[in-house]
Formats: C-alpha cells, sequence, structure tokens
C-alpha cells in the first residue's frame, strides 16, 4: 500500500502479511507506519516471504535535517553553539534556508585541519535530501541599526561598486562604500542616506544604458 518516496503518517496502512494457515479468508496482519516521514527504502515486494524479524520499509523523518559544515582550524573560535547561519545549496540557488549552529564536533580532522559543525534546518517543504552540497554563512553578529540595501541591487565593474538612485525620477549612479554583507542584504558604509530608492529589478538595464551614455531614465517603480 505505500512506494518508494511517498510521504506517510504514524499509523498508516503500508503492507498486509497474509498468513498461509488454513481459513476463509487466511489470517493476515497489517504492517503500519511507526513514524510519519518518507519511504526512502522498499523492500517489500507481493509475494514475499517474510520473518517476523524482515524489515520491510526504511521510514526517514525529514521534517528537519542537520547541514553538516565544516569549519577550518582558524576560524573555530568564532563559531558557537546557538548561532544563526544561512545555507545556500547548489540545487537551489536562488533560495536561502535558515538555520541554527547544534553540533561542534568534538575533534579535528587531521588531513583538512578542518572541524565539523552541524546547522539544523526546517524542511517542510521537503526540498532538502541528503547528500546534497551546500555552502553554509554563519553570522557572526548584527548590527540594527546598519543602514543595508538588497545585495541584488549592487552592481561591481572595474573594482567600483555602485547602484543606480531615483533621483527627481531619473536614476543616477551612486558609488558605494560597503560593510558585511551576505545573500540578501548589503551593509552601506557610505554613498547612500535613509530613503534612498535604489533600483534592484533591472539595475543592469540601466547600466547598459548609462554605459552608452544615453538619455538619462525615468521611471516609475524601483
Amino acid at each position: 500500500y505505500a512506494t518508494l518516496g511517498q510521504g506517510v503518517r504514524a499509523g498508516q496502512r503500508l503492507a498486509r502479511v497474509q498468513s498461509r494457515l488454513v481459513g476463509d479468508p487466511p489470517p493476515s496482519v497489517d504492517v503500519t507506519a511507526p513514524m510519519s516521514g518518507v519511504i526512502d527504502q522498499l523492500v517489500a515486494t507481493v509475494g514475499q516471504s517474510v520473518e517476523p524479524a524482515t524489515a520491510l520499509f526504511h521510514i526517514r523523518d525529514s521534517s528537519e535535517v542537520n547541514i553538516v559544515a565544516r569549519v577550518y582550524e582558524e576560524d573555530l573560535g568564532k563559531i558557537a553553539l546557538g548561532q544563526n547561519a544561512n545555507v545556500r545549496l547548489l540545487s537551489y540557488p536562488d533560495r536561502n534556508f535558515a538555520g541554527k549552529i547544534v553540533l561542534v564536533g568534538p575533534s579535528l580532522d587531521p588531513l583538512s585541519r578542518t572541524v565539523e559543525v552541524w546547522v539544523k534546518l526546517a524542511n517542510a517543504e521537503g526540498l532538502l535530501k541528503p547528500n546534497l552540497f551546500a555552502r553554509v554563512s554563519v553570522i557572526l553578529r548584527q548590527n540594527d541599526a546598519a543602514l543595508s540595501i538588497p545585495t541584488a541591487a549592487i552592481i561591481e565593474a572595474n573594482g567600483e561598486k555602485f547602484v543606480f538612485v531615483k533621483q527627481k525620477g531619473e536614476y543616477a549612479r551612486v558609488d558605494l562604500k560597503t560593510g558585511t554583507s551576505d545573500a540578501k542584504y548589503t551593509e552601506v558604509m557610505d554613498g547612500l542616506v535613509p530613503g534612498d530608492e535604489v533600483v534592484t529589478q533591472g539595475n543592469r538595464q540601466v547600466y547598459t544604458v548609462w554605459l552608452t551614455g544615453g538619455t538619462p531614465l525615468r521611471g516609475e517603480d524601483d
């Protein structure tokens, strides 16, 4: 009654084992899921003979997962239990998954000079699967008073960082000095003030027109 990759709930019937004893119908017993999760191994087949200790299914609880990251020896002093972390995966390059450090390994790998650090993530959508490759960014400090803008708004060219700002209905280039950054936001140390409206979508197109010396662009949206 269940197949490989299927999500099941605790108590759900997975298979029915029928006895070879004589009867009409023959005696039978239902095999039910002891927990909710996903069937990631399926051994049972129709007509298979089984013993009481025969494993028929393997169920994995995928509601939460651990990302196993490796931290270099020189960075270990910055890591602590409970720190927040952002996780990016090759499979979902446009998604950011928020997690928390739940384990710092007890030993150092002598070959790679790294320590294992586990980051726990919620996985309600079931997107996170075993053995995916990931990159973990640990949040070391947070400044709620910092001026920040979406990282996607920043253009880097010729060693400079800049954005296009809406000024009197036109878009003007503004050079930036930036601070800390993550996949979503970048701290602005100099170049902008609170209330400035920067171009986030279409900023590359604006830059292309600016390079060609075109007429200053006008627009309604940022």
